[in-house]
């Protein structure tokens, strides 16, 4: 953060979250931003990732998800982030489940932005076509325990994909 946003006054970095603009006083926080993921399981079993088509983390692997919008919550964005990226809508998938949460830095011109994302589990119905759309590239189904962890797009995403192989193991 350089600049305040109301009145494009310099920021004065007080902590590591709070910032003081030089002109108008006003307080600034790097807060996270909020977002969702999803992760899809096919009928077969196999777990359904995309490819990043931009940058940032451009051809690494994705869950189906992205920022909030203003005036959603996490389940609203969810399945439109689920009709954005694959096409598919609320009927064409089962069992919505809440994983966890995760924290990551996402680069966006040229600062990394922190980001919180709750991540979701579902099923996909054996009828559903998911079609890549919007930043996705394209989809590809791994078995749980097949994952090429070099190619995730972020830590996070490593990490909430251990907490679902406890998961699946404890059942």
């Amino acid at each position: 953060m350089k600049y305040c946003t109301r009145c494009g006054g310099e920021l004065l970095k007080q902590s590591a979250t709070k910032f003081v603009c030089t002109k108008c006083k006003r307080s600034q926080f790097r807060n996270p931003k909020g977002a969702v993921a999803i992760l899809l399981f096919t009928p077969e079993g196999k777990l359904l990732l995309a490819r990043r088509a931009r940058d940032p983390e451009k051809g690494k692997l994705d869950p189906v998800g992205g920022f909030l919008d203003v005036g959603e919550n996490f389940e609203q964005a969810l399945y439109r982030e689920l009709a954005e990226e694959t096409g598919l809508t609320k009927a064409d998938i089962a069992n919505v489940t809440y994983l966890g949460s995760a924290y990551d830095e996402y680069a966006w011109h040229d600062e990394d932005e922190p980001v919180v994302s709750a991540y979701f589990t579902a099923q996909l119905k054996p009828d559903a076509e998911p079609k890549p759309d919007d930043d996705v590239a394209s989809f590809e189904a791994f078995d749980i325990n097949d994952i090429p962890e070099d190619e995730l797009a972020w830590p996070g995403l490593s990490k909430m994909l251990e907490e679902l192989r406890k998961q699946l193991t404890n059942q």
